[in-house]
C-alpha cells in the first residue's frame, strides 16, 4: 500500500475578495515569478485540464506586490540600459498594441532583463577575443 503524503500545501488566510494567478499576472502586469512571492488562498487541480493547477490569491496581497514592484522600479530609475537588439534575446511576459504609435508595448520580467544586463557587462568586462 503506498504512504500518504504528508505535506501540506502553505496556502494564506482568505481575507475578501481573491483573484486568479492569470488575472493578476494580467490586471497588475505581473510575472510568473513575481507571483511565487506571495502565498495562494488556494491550490487546486483545475477541472478542465487536470495537468495544471489553478491558484487564487487574495486581491490585497496582489495590489501590495504591485505596489513593491513599482515602487522599486521607480526609485531605481534607468539602471539597465539595453540595446533593442540585447533585449530581443528574452522573451517578454506581455505584448499589448501601442495606444500611442504603431508597433508594439512589451512587458519583461524584472528578473530576466537584470540577468541579461549582468551578463552583457560581464561579457565587456572580460572579452574572451583578441584583436591585432
Amino acid at each position: 500500500m503506498p504512504k500518504a503524503t504528508t505535506k501540506t500545501p502553505k496556502l494564506a488566510q482568505r481575507s475578501g475578495r481573491w483573484i486568479t494567478k492569470t488575472a493578476a499576472m494580467k490586471t497588475y502586469n505581473l510575472g510568473s515569478s513575481d507571483m511565487d512571492a506571495i502565498l495562494p488562498v488556494s491550490d487546486v487541480r483545475n477541472p478542465r485540464n487536470y495537468l495544471m493547477r489553478v491558484k487564487a490569491y487574495n486581491i490585497r496581497d496582489v495590489v501590495a506586490l504591485a505596489r513593491r514592484i513599482r515602487s522599486s522600479s521607480q526609485s531605481l530609475g534607468y539602471a539597465v540600459a539595453l540595446e533593442s537588439v540585447q533585449i530581443d534575446r528574452i522573451r517578454p511576459v506581455r505584448e499589448l498594441p501601442n495606444p500611442h504609435s504603431a508597433g508594439t508595448m512589451r512587458f519583461y520580467n524584472r528578473c530576466d532583463v537584470q540577468v541579461l544586463a549582468d551578463s552583457i557587462a560581464a561579457a565587456a568586462a572580460a572579452p574572451t577575443g583578441t584583436s591585432i
